[in-house]
């Protein structure tokens, strides 16, 4: 599945498990859905399609920080409750979060950062660094998974087992794909805007 897929999907499927009320809460799930849903790719190599997927993930981080940036001139409650846990967690946090990512980023596409260990190291990580955004962030995680899982090419889901999981349903990048975007990338803006207005 393509950028956009993952996260119209994984961004509507954490609105819709996490239910977010009002701005921040619709800000901090939309930042950790985001992440989630784009960081199994880490392990993706340089290609025309990997450029791509980076300006996209660069487009996704402005927006972000446009988000925090009005999170903070709005009394800051996502920015006060990560200062908050400042400490020994957040350390650990941070460190949890940069080695899965730096090893997944080592490894074979499809192999460890497509794994439920992953899921659960990176999940862990950020409970502890930033907890408003673990939920979300796992939400994004499988539903990428689970949106990959759905292609022909296999998945190492019980990573380190070398058992390929794939449900063979179709290809990357068809028509499925390019429908998933647009419904999920819907289905997030009307979930963002009911969250925000109540």
């Amino acid at each position: 599945m393509q950028g956009r897929t993952h996260i119209g999907v994984g961004t509507a499927a954490a609105l819709a498990v996490v239910r977010p009320t009002g701005m921040a809460g619709c800000v901090a799930c939309v930042l950790g859905a985001a992440l989630g849903s784009l960081i199994c790719d880490i392990d993706v190599r340089p290609s025309d399609r990997q450029r791509t997927a980076f300006r996209l993930s660069m487009a996704i981080l402005v927006i972000a920080l446009m988000l925090l940036a009005y999170d903070a001139g709005s009394g800051g409650v996502v920015l006060s409750a990560a200062v908050a846990h400042l400490g020994p967690e957040l350390v650990l946090g941070a460190a949890g979060f940069v080695a899965t990512s730096v090893f997944g980023a080592l490894t074979s596409h499809r192999t460890f950062a497509h794994s439920l260990v992953a899921l659960g190291l990176w999940t862990t990580s950020l409970e502890l660094l930033w907890p408003a955004l673990a939920l979300p962030f796992a939400v994004g995680v499988a539903s990428h998974l689970v949106l990959d899982l759905t292609n022909k090419q296999g998945v190492q889901l019980f990573w380190p087992l070398k058992v390929e999981v794939s449900l063979g349903l179709w290809k990357s990048d068809g028509y499925v794909d390019n429908l998933l975007a647009i419904v999920g990338l819907v289905a997030a803006v009307v979930l963002f805007v009911v969250g925000v207005a109540t």
